[in-house]
């Protein structure tokens, strides 16, 4: 066990380290280690396979090499191209450095940028990665010597300062994702919004490389890899690229970024290509010398299929060979259609459709085709003349001119009943009688009507007969028309006639004179019919016509529809469209227009004021079947007579152009107006039958009995009374033996064996049984639900003529607010507790009054507990626990002893739990302070105290910087020489710090070293300059601390002197200091400065 400071194992070899091992485990080897083939499946185990040095990952071994099969690690290298350049703070992703990522894949980059940040707007960054990645990164600026590490994805990096100049920015870290692919992005911006633009330019790279071999961007080596699952090669997610595979400088093949794939010459297939879908596009034909071609599916651009020798067509299995002309028309070259087997050979016609026929044609009109049958021929039917035919079935022939000879007797047997099953045409009439058949669909003439059966009752065909009609007639109309005109009906788009007032409008249709006033909305589905007049005066010398029409729902022109109008000039100027038509609308709330455009010639038409109107009807059929008319004066049936619908609509009757009585569909009748019945009115027919009022209003003019005084109301003095002939009040109960009218209701029992009043409540009854209220809705006195006396008032007085008690069954000293079985949910003075199980808040308190506390407790008369009437509370009591917040096992969170003026987060005294006491956590900038304040700022990582005045790290870090000159100079017997050397060992910077606050001062330790190259004597003087934001020449620059002065007498002497100085800048910019010869110098000649030290620390200056 090394408890001291020396390593574990120490190997040597004549002298020098071979193998060691530190108290840390790191093992150092002095030269390269063999492994073997290992076996082991422990994760990171290293072998030599026998041909790669391989790694097992805790699933399977990996190559460590890129010539192992696997390709190792995976490297990515951009080179930015051009210039980019931005004026303002927003972070955005870099115009070409970023790199993609896979699921579960980790990266290390490097991002090294050419930049120019002007001093005002600087510069920021930051790195951006998929959902669930993690990061790690930070940025170095060399410049001002500056980074920050251990950033996380999507932080920014605090403000990076810039100088006007091209300056080397380097943002490093890796990348470990999460099982999201996606983009690894490099952001930047400007710190602070500035026209002064910050430029990244070409020539910045991104370096970046996986630590697997199944990264998404593995590389493909010669000879092969072993990717150790399904290799991709192609463009990344998101990509619109295609991929080009190239060989001998041009390209192979080409895979675009919708998957087409072309190959630029031939594909040779060695066992067969097979297309699954979507056909195949050939332009050069199939050369096969192997067999047939087998699931070719579709051949397009194909006009022929050539065989060197017979050629076959073959459908496999149970399938159809199906032969198919775009032109319907099959072509056969050659004289001969054989069929090689035997067997009945079929030509099938199938058409389910019936009609289908085999014809045999000559296409040539001049020729005519003829049929030569070897066999007999059999057919159901046969259409010709029947020349030279024999042994034909006269029965079967159904036209043409056959002798009589050749009949049958019984075709003409047409006294007998007939039955005709097709379309039948009787061209000198028919003639019906007067049937008395029951079969729907017949037909007869009763001696003074035609009428038809329709499986029920006889009904009239014509309008004579009793009832009929003649054809659709209106139900409800609506007529609307254009007083103001000036719209131009003769314009190149179609333009819709405003209708902006009306003469009817029964109900059924929806107009707006003002919003939408071209539509006029059709309430119901149905037909209606449509007219319109719309009149217009030309006001141009052009020849005008002027096409109007009818469009349903903003989309649809009806059809039929549609007229035209002529007009010659601003003389003949006058024209008139106008049309009639029926259409139907199958859902509620259609809207029709009508529209009107340029059929001819351009020029205004301009619509005259109240010459142009519609008209919409609402129309039923009364002409057909059960439909019949109703006639003036009333009709004769000849049996019931029945008004009504048989489809799914409602029926109106309308007196006065508006419905008196709806019948709808769901057999409810709906009357518009009064109901008066002389003779009275049963309601229902059954015990189950209801009576349903919905208005809310019902007048009663002589008053209303129900059933012998069950239920009478008086409505002369609006009293109600039950089980009483004359009630006596709003409200009467029984007949009272003696009256009170000034009772608003009362209650007789009737009899010595009744209750009064009775409430019961129901299970879990919550809200109160019983409760008598004041004229505001106070409960004054309440029964709640259990059994418990509910008084509403402070006070209560009695006006009984003695004395009355009031006795509480309960502990002495107790008062029970809320009754239960324990004295409800409160005890005052028991010192016991009670259990309280309901929903309900234990305590609850809502004051109104705009004073007074709202819980106020003294001891002895003093202050110790008060919740104020804004909410504030103040606890008054001088202990070592004067509050006291605990968890549910007792150990104290935060406690205030207000008798030591201490105040403890967590216990006072030292356990084994450690409570944290955390401040608030912002991010961005400082927010207002006030001295004593403290917060965590999360995006410097520091905690920041409010010291007099200004924020400041709480836990400061250091800032020295320590600059070296170690170049010769010689010494300068004046007051302008600056010895300052700037150089790669000071960074090119001549000494400088930037104080973090314009309150802080900086502490300098200056040193130099003069050298003498003679025995004369030399007295050597320097001063110190300070100069804020650029270097000043010396001379020019404000003199700090004291003089440092050598002096020497001999050759080769060197001396030295240093200067401590404390200085008070006063800012937060970059202040300079640096060494300058002073002209209190003696004879500098022979003399150098060799080298000079200075070292700046802010600090804190106070007297």
């Amino acid at each position: 066990n090394q408890t001291g400071t020396g390593a574990l194992v120490q190997f040597q070899g004549n002298g020098l380290d071979v193998f060691t091992v530190d108290k840390t485990g790191a093992t150092t080897l002095g030269a390269g280690i063999t492994v073997g083939n290992s076996s082991s499946t422990t994760a990171g185990t290293i072998r030599w396979s026998g041909t790669d040095l391989e790694v097992f990952n805790g699933t399977g071994w990996v190559s460590l090499t890129s010539s192992g099969g696997g390709g190792g690690a995976v490297g990515i290298t951009k080179i930015k191209s051009a210039n980019e350049a931005v004026t303002n703070n927003t972070l955005q992703n870099d115009d070409e450095l970023f790199f993609d990522i896979g699921a579960n894949e980790s990266w290390a980059f490097r991002f090294v940028l050419q930049a120019n940040a002007p001093a005002t707007p600087d510069i920021r960054f930051s790195i951006t990665a998929p959902s669930g990645a993690t990061c790690v990164w930070s940025y170095v600026d060399a410049e001002a010597a500056v980074t920050a590490g251990n950033l996380a994805c999507g932080a920014v990096t605090p403000r990076v300062t810039g100088n006007t100049l091209v300056d080397v920015y380097e943002v490093v870290g890796t990348v470990t994702n999460g099982a999201t692919a996606g983009t690894v992005n490099l952001q930047w911006a400007q710190n602070t919004t500035n026209a002064a633009a910050t430029t990244v330019f070409a020539g910045s790279y991104l370096l970046a490389t996986s630590d697997t071999a199944s990264a998404s961007a593995n590389n493909f080596t010669q000879g092969g890899n072993d990717f150790g699952g399904t290799a991709i090669l192609g463009t990344s997610t998101g990509s619109s690229a295609g991929l080009n595979i190239i060989t001998n400088g041009a390209t192979a093949a080409s895979i675009t970024s919708t998957g087409s794939f072309s190959i630029t010459n031939d594909l040779t297939v060695g066992t067969g290509l097979t297309v699954t879908s979507g056909g195949a596009d050939l332009s050069g034909g199939i050369d096969n010398n192997n067999g047939g071609i087998t699931a070719v599916g579709a051949l397009t651009g194909v006009t022929s299929i050539a065989a060197d020798a017979g050629l076959t067509i073959q459908s496999g299995g149970a399938g159809d060979l199906t032969l198919d002309s775009a032109s319907d028309i099959l072509i056969l070259a050659d004289a001969t259609l054989r069929r090689s087997g035997s067997g009945t050979t079929t030509i099938d016609l199938f058409d389910s459709g019936g009609g289908t026929q085999l014809s045999i044609l000559n296409s040539d009109g001049g020729q005519v085709a003829g049929l030569v049958v070897e066999g007999g021929v059999s057919a159901a039917t046969f259409t010709g003349s029947g020349s030279g035919l024999t042994g034909i079935d006269g029965g079967a022939i159904t036209t043409g001119s056959i002798s009589d000879s050749v009949l049958s007797a019984n075709v003409a047997l047409l006294n007998a009943t007939q039955t005709f099953s097709s379309l039948s045409t009787f061209s000198s009439g028919l003639i019906l009688g007067n049937s008395t058949s029951t079969t729907a669909g017949a037909i007869r003439w009763n001696g003074t009507d035609f009428e038809g059966y329709d499986g029920i009752q006889w009904l009239s065909l014509t309008s004579g007969g009793g009832g009929g009609g003649s054809g659709p007639l209106s139900v409800a109309l609506i007529q609307a028309y254009d007083s103001t005109g000036g719209t131009d009906l003769n314009t190149g788009t179609p333009t819709a006639v405003p209708w902006d007032s009306e003469t009817k409008k029964d109900g059924g249709f929806t107009h707006d004179n003002v919003t939408n006033n071209t539509r006029v909305y059709l309430d119901e589905a149905g037909w209606y019919r449509i007219s319109y007049n719309v009149s217009g005066i030309n006001q141009s010398t052009n020849r005008n016509t002027v096409f109007c029409q009818v469009r349903l729902n903003g989309t649809t022109f009806n059809n039929p529809s549609g007229s035209y109008s002529y007009t010659r000039d601003t003389t003949n100027a006058e024209a008139t469209n106008t049309a009639s038509v029926y259409l139907e609308t199958t859902s509620a709330n259609e809207y029709y227009e009508v529209l009107c455009s340029q059929a001819g010639t351009a020029g205004a038409q301009l619509a005259e004021a109240g010459r142009s109107w519609t008209i919409a009807e609402k129309t039923t059929s009364t002409g057909s079947g059960a439909g019949l008319s109703f006639d003036q004066g009333g009709n004769d049936f000849g049996a019931a007579g029945v008004l009504g619908t048989t489809s799914s609509y409602d029926l109106n009757l309308i007196t006065g152009g508006t419905t008196a009585l709806s019948l709808t569909t769901s057999n409810q009748a709906i009357f518009s107006g009064e109901i008066l019945a002389n003779d009275g009115i049963t309601i229902g027919n059954a015990a189950a039958d209801g009576l349903t009022i919905v208005s809310d209003a019902v007048t009663l003019v002589n008053g209303l009995n129900f059933d012998s005084n069950t239920f009478v109301i008086d409505s002369t003095n609006d009293f109600i009374g039950i089980n009483t002939a004359a009630p006596a009040n709003r409200l009467s109960l029984n007949a009272a033996s003696a009256s009170d009218a000034s009772a608003q209701a009362l209650i007789s029992t009737d009899g010595v064996s009744n209750k009064g009043l009775v409430v019961q409540g129901v299970a879990s009854q919550s809200a109160n049984v019983f409760e008598i209220q004041s004229s505001t809705g106070s409960p004054l006195a309440a029964f709640n639900a259990n059994g418990g006396l509910v008084l509403g008032l402070s006070t209560i007085t009695s006006s009984a003529a003695s004395s009355r008690s009031i006795s509480l069954p309960d502990a002495d000293g107790t008062v029970c607010l809320s009754n239960s079985s324990s004295c409800g949910y409160l005890l005052y003075a028991t010192g016991s507790f009670v259990t309280d199980a309901s929903t309900n808040d234990t305590i609850a308190i809502n004051k109104t009054g705009a004073s007074g506390n709202l819980i106020a407790l003294q001891k002895n008369g003093g202050a110790v507990f008060t919740v104020a009437n804004t909410g504030s509370l103040q606890i008054q009591s001088t202990d070592s626990v004067a509050l006291d917040i605990r968890n549910v096992g007792g150990s104290s969170y935060f406690s205030v002893d207000t008798s030591t003026g201490a105040v403890h987060v967590g216990s006072s005294t030292a356990d084994a739990v450690g409570i944290l006491f955390v401040l608030d956590n912002k991010t961005g900038v400082d927010p207002t302070g006030t001295d004593g304040a403290i917060y965590y700022n999360s995006t410097l990582g520091k905690f920041r105290c409010f010291e007099d005045g200004a924020w400041k790290d709480c836990i400061g870090t250091r800032q020295i910087r320590s600059f070296i000159d170690t170049t010769a100079d010689a010494a300068v017997d004046a007051n302008t020489t600056n010895y300052w050397d700037t150089g790669a060992e000071n960074n090119n910077s001549i000494p400088n710090i930037t104080p973090s606050s314009n309150v802080k001062s900086v502490t300098g330790m200056v040193s130099f070293e003069t050298q003498s190259a003679t025995t004369a004597d030399r007295s050597i003087v320097a001063r110190v300059e300070r100069s804020v934001g650029t270097p000043a020449a010396c001379g020019s620059g404000t003199p700090v601390g004291t003089i440092l002065s050598t002096f020497t007498t001999n050759n080769g002497e060197q001396a030295s002197n240093a200067m401590t100085f404390l200085d008070a800048p006063s800012t937060t910019s970059v202040v300079y200091y640096t060494l300058c010869s002073d002209s209190a110098t003696s004879s500098a000649a022979s003399m150098t400065i060799n080298r000079i030290r200075v070292t700046l620390e802010e600090a804190n200056n106070s007297n």
